[in-house]
This record gives structure tokens, C-alpha cells and sequence, in this order.
């Protein structure tokens, strides 16, 4: 007998939450999603941006995430490695100008509660490190979608136009959305490991 999470993502591609889903509607599913196991997320993985549908949504997105002339480049996705209980390290990886791949934001990870419902998600902590990210208290954290597959949400603590909305009055930005595919190839660290220790 499946249960009503496998249910709903037998349903459901990544295409289909990405750019088919209301905000609302993809933040239900996530609530309904397990944790990946403590080592389940080990390589890298291909980065994926919801808009739901939006087209203003999604030009404006673009020009933050996939922009490789722009200082962070064009957003690929992100890679973990970690220990038997699930506590490790990952980062960010960009494609820029010229082909050029980066490697950097790093974020310290663990299997946790959610900020949103208690329950256990991987969660990303860019705080560990020092970085623009971590200035800004990014938090992400996903959940198991279906096999190589996994939702996730970040929320910060500053507005940028096409990565984060905070509305008066808030500490925090509205939760957005991200999903990974993979593992597309293994572990890869960072350019330079001494770059962003606090």
C-alpha cells in the first residue's frame, strides 16, 4: 500500500512542480515529502528554479540564476558530501563567461527539523561560512521528491530582485522554490577551501 506522499509524487515530474505548480500547491507537496536519507545526497546535482507558470516570474529568474556574465554566473546546481548521520558540507556551482565552472557558497549540512513544519529535512546552513549567503542567513533545505529527485525551499534575510521577497515587517523572506536532479558526477570541492572559513 503506498502512502499519500508516494501518491502524489508518482504524479508529479520536476518539470511539472517547477513550472506547473502554484507556489502554494508546491508547497504542499513538500510538506507531504520524507527527508533524503543521512547519505543519500552525495555528488553533485542539477539545479532546477520554480515559477509556476509565471513568465514575469521566470524572466526575473533568469537574470539572477542564469546569467553567465553576471558575478555569480549561471546557476548549475550544488553538491554534497557527508557522514553516516547525515552531517557534512556542500556548495554551489556556476557556469561562467567562457565556459568557466565555479565552485563556491559553501553551506554546512545536516538532517534536522524544518523551518516550516518540524519534520525532518537535509538543511543547509550558509552561516557556517563566510559569504554574501551566509551574510544573509540563506537557509535551504529539501526533501526526497522521488528517486534522484528532491524539492526544496531557501528563505534569507534580505530582498534581491529575482532571488528573494521579504514583505514589511518580516525578519525573512517568503519561502521560494528549488528542486535538484542527480547525481550527475561525484563530489568536487571547492576552488578554494580556505576562501570562505569564518
Amino acid at each position: 500500500m503506498s502512502t499519500a506522499a508516494e501518491s502524489v509524487v508518482g504524479r508529479f515530474s520536476v518539470e511539472e512542480v517547477m513550472h506547473g505548480m502554484s507556489r502554494e500547491q508546491a508547497l504542499a507537496l513538500l510538506r507531504t515529502l520524507p527527508a533524503p536519507g543521512p547519505q543519500e545526497l552525495s555528488g553533485e546535482y542539477t539545479g532546477h528554479i520554480h515559477d509556476g507558470g509565471d513568465l514575469e516570474l521566470r524572466a526575473k529568474r533568469r537574470a539572477f540564476f542564469f546569467d553567465e556574465s553576471s558575478s555569480l554566473g549561471s546557476w548549475l546546481g550544488k553538491s554534497y558530501t557527508s557522514d553516516a548521520q547525515g552531517r557534512g558540507e556542500g556548495h554551489n556551482i556556476w557556469r561562467r563567461a567562457r565556459g568557466e565552472v565555479c565552485r563556491n557558497l559553501r553551506f554546512r549540512t545536516e538532517i534536522a527539523a524544518s523551518g516550516i513544519d518540524g519534520r525532518p529535512s537535509l538543511m543547509m546552513y550558509y552561516g557556517a561560512y563566510k559569504s554574501f549567503c551566509g551574510d544573509m542567513d540563506l537557509v535551504d533545505e529539501i526533501r526526497r521528491l522521488d528517486d534522484g529527485a528532491y524539492l526544496g525551499v531557501y528563505t534569507c534575510t534580505q530582498a534581491i530582485e529575482g532571488f528573494s521577497t521579504v514583505r514589511p515587517g518580516n525578519a525573512r523572506s517568503d519561502l521560494d522554490i528549488f528542486a535538484l536532479t542527480g547525481p550527475t558526477g561525484p563530489w568536487i570541492g571547492v576552488d578554494d577551501p580556505e576562501l570562505e572559513m569564518l
